[in-house]
Order: C-alpha cells, then structure tokens, then sequence
C-alpha cells in the first residue's frame, strides 16, 4: 500500500500565518491485495469497512482497495458506497 500527502491548495512560500491557518493536507491511501485464483467477495466488506475506519482514525482517507486476482475487483463496490476518486 502507498501513503500519499497530497495538498488540496497551493500557497505561495511567502503566505502569511493567516493563509497557515486555512491551509490544509489530504492524507490517502489505496490499497491492493494480490490473490491467485481468490477473488474479491461479498465477505470483503467487513475488511473493506475495518480498514477504512483504522485509516480514519489516523486522519486518512481510504480511497480504494482492489483485489488482485484473475481480475481486478474493489470490495467496495459489494456496498452501495460510491467511489471516493476519480479515475
């Protein structure tokens, strides 16, 4: 899995500690498990769920996890749950 900072506005390196104060950073992740032969399934959603709230309680937003198997699949998508991203 990869950890990512990812700034939801630039400020020039000047900024007054006013702009400081409205300045803020998205911590995200996505995850990827590879399983030969197992795919993703409806009993995912537990996992999906537990690791989405663990990330949240250290202040990251999990965006996806794929399954890795005969084909890519994201155990979100077994919930009624929107995606969180943009591809």
């Amino acid at each position: 899995s990869l950890i990512t900072n990812h700034s939801s506005s630039s400020m020039p390196a000047s900024a007054s500690s006013a702009s400081l104060a409205t300045h803020r950073t998205h911590r995200a992740a996505v995850l990827a498990s590879i399983r030969p032969g197992d795919p993703a399934d409806p009993s995912d959603v537990e996992r999906w769920v537990a690791s989405d709230a663990l990330l949240a309680d250290a202040g990251i937003e999990l965006l996806e996890w794929f399954v890795i198997s005969d084909r890519t699949e994201c155990p979100r998508e077994f919930t009624s749950e929107p995606a969180r991203w943009r591809p």
